[in-house]
């Protein structure tokens, strides 16, 4: 078993769609630290879900719901801190408004 440090999703905005932002590909990925930050000037709300292998966002899947972040804050996504995304499944994430949300996520890759 190799288990190697890996920074999950490279900062950036996210989309008002559900897109996916990391996909556990052969390795199961363990999410260690999340955060979203809104860098407008009004409060947007952050959705995320992880979804498995061939599957789409949906109800069943859904971790963070709508949380409302405020101008300026960085939240730290607790809802996602040490959740291991199987092999083939995936992270997606949206937010309400195109470029209003910066999201970031480091953890492991085991394989």
């Amino acid at each position: 078993m190799t288990i190697t440090a890996k920074q999950l999703i490279a900062p950036q905005h996210i989309t008002n769609a559900a897109a996916t932002y990391y996909t556990a590909t052969r390795v199961t990925g363990r999410v260690d630290m999340m955060t979203a930050t809104n860098t407008d000037t009004a409060a947007h709300t952050l959705t995320v879900h992880i979804v498995p292998s061939a599957g789409s966002a949906a109800t069943g899947n859904k971790i963070i719901s709508a949380k409302s972040i405020m101008p300026g804050e960085t939240y730290v996504c607790y809802e996602m801190l040490g959740q291991n995304i199987p092999s083939g499944s995936f992270i997606q994430a949206l937010a309400d408004a195109n470029t209003a949300i910066v999201l970031t996520a480091s953890g492991v890759e085991i394989s």
